[in-house]
């Protein structure tokens, strides 16, 4: 027996409300985003080695956070399958044992970062670079309890469908940034001058300033009250933490091996001379920075599911969940088509050199490609959090990143010769058979959900 078909109105109201809720993310993103270049920009005006002590740094900064990050987007689910469910008195609590977790993590991953001065060593960096490499990244770190609190209680708002606060703090932070960099890196107000290690100073006081400003923000507000966040004070327990990081640790070991993906491919060009080494990350770059548009829709996909789930509601689960992963494709063909059309004019806002234009314009239009793979894979995973399925996704990414795709990086790049179009290759290869797999995991996930919950569901 055949199913009625979805009229037309419920998926538009569905794409109207994703959009409205994914819209905020994805100026977060973006803020974000310009948050970084600003700190490249300016570092990179104080000298050539200061800006790689922000770079190498940072390098070592993003992917040793990550782990943190992936555990605490836990908190988002859980929070909106509660929702969902009409359990608001419950969302309180489970905020607050994903605050001990940020906590921890926070303290363990800044005291970490202090001792990773082997890792530079390890990967032959200039010895007269490692001490400002060092200077930033031991001074950034210790911003990561807030960061790591701050990413907790804005999993709580996501999951409550506010996504608005973290945006407007993260507009906020784009000025304060700019003013702690000038202060610490340039020696402004009687401070010494830091140079590219003032930047990591500044940072740090901006993700604590964040995090106050977002504590603040769900202390005041009327509209967090009948959550119970701050109605009482809660000690850890084991039962809450332990489902918080069975959810979240595969999140986080996603995440890192996604980035550290595209850290192996800088890596192997490395041998290829600054020219390739150059154009590959411009082009890497434009493709980060259109990459947070999907990113942004698949957060508010992966709300919408979890709060279907909480309804026990299989037709909303599947609707909410290939909305999402439908508008973040469609985004990223729009993007890819872009890439496409006008490469030359892209590569030419990064560079002047005729060699540097000539390489890059050719690996946007490797990018154009890998965008389109790159949108299903980021909303169907998004989605598959939002029904608590994150083991075998991240089984998934661990495959098709570093069992396949590296080795066939490596062997287009270095053993045909390809060179940078050979790494490129690579992530196309592994992306498209995450889009793949990722997609029709959500597929079944979803389905299997339709059945337990004995409700007829649609497809």
């Amino acid at each position: 027996m055949s199913r009625p078909a979805i009229p037309w109105s419920v998926w538009k109201t569905e794409v109207r409300e994703t959009l409205i809720l994914g819209g905020p993310v994805v100026g977060t993103q973006l803020a974000q985003i310009l948050l970084s270049a600003t700190d490249t920009v300016m570092a990179g005006r104080l000298g050539a080695a200061d800006l790689a002590s922000v770079a190498l740094g940072g390098g070592v900064f993003y992917p040793l956070c990550l782990y943190g990050m992936g555990v605490l987007m836990s908190v988002s689910p859980t929070v909106s399958q509660l929702y969902g469910a009409g359990r608001h008195d419950e969302i309180g609590r489970q905020l607050h044992q994903g605050l001990w977790v940020a906590l921890v993590l926070g303290v363990f991953t800044a005291g970490a970062a202090q001792f990773c001065e082997p890792i530079f060593h390890a990967l032959d960096v200039n010895a007269d670079l490692i001490p400002g490499a060092m200077g930033y990244l031991t001074a950034i770190a210790w911003g990561l309890p807030a960061m790591y609190c701050q990413i907790a209680l804005r999993g709580m708002s996501d999951g409550v469908s506010r996504t608005r606060p973290m945006f407007f703090i993260s507009l906020l932070s784009f000025p304060m940034n700019v003013f702690g960099n000038w202060v610490f890196m340039y020696g402004h107000f009687g401070m010494p001058r830091l140079g590219g290690v003032g930047c990591g100073v500044a940072s740090a006081i901006v993700l604590w300033l964040n995090f106050f400003m977002m504590a603040s923000w769900v202390y005041f507000s009327g509209g967090y009250r009948p959550y119970r966040v701050f109605e009482r004070f809660e000690w850890p327990r084991w039962a809450d933490i332990r489902k918080l990081l069975a959810l979240g640790t595969p999140i986080g070991v996603g995440l890192f091996m996604e980035c550290t993906l595209f850290a192996a491919g800088a890596l192997l060009l490395g041998r290829f001379g600054d020219t390739v080494v150059a154009a590959h990350q411009a082009a890497l770059n434009v493709a980060s920075v259109t990459f947070m548009i999907p990113l942004g829709i698949s957060t508010a996909a992966s709300i919408r599911v979890g709060q279907a789930v909480g309804r026990r509601d299989p037709a909303a689960v599947r609707r909410a969940g290939f909305t999402g992963i439908g508008l973040a494709a469609f985004i990223m063909l729009g993007c890819a088509t872009l890439l496409a059309l006008a490469p030359g004019p892209i590569a030419r806002l990064y560079s002047s050199d005729p060699a540097v234009l000539t390489l890059m314009s050719r690996l946007l239009l490797y990018a154009a490609v890998f965008q389109l793979f790159d949108g299903f894979q980021v909303a169907s995973n998004a989605c598959l959090r939002g029904l608590k399925d994150t083991s075998v996704p991240a089984l998934i990414t661990v495959v098709v990143y570093w069992v396949i795709g590296v080795p066939v990086a490596y062997w287009l790049a270095i053993g045909r010769g390809q060179q940078a179009d050979g790494i490129w290759s690579g992530f196309i290869v592994a992306l498209f058979l995450a889009a793949v797999l990722l997609t029709i995991r959500f597929d079944r996930i979803s389905r299997r959900f339709a059945s337990a919950a004995g409700s007829p569901g649609e497809s």
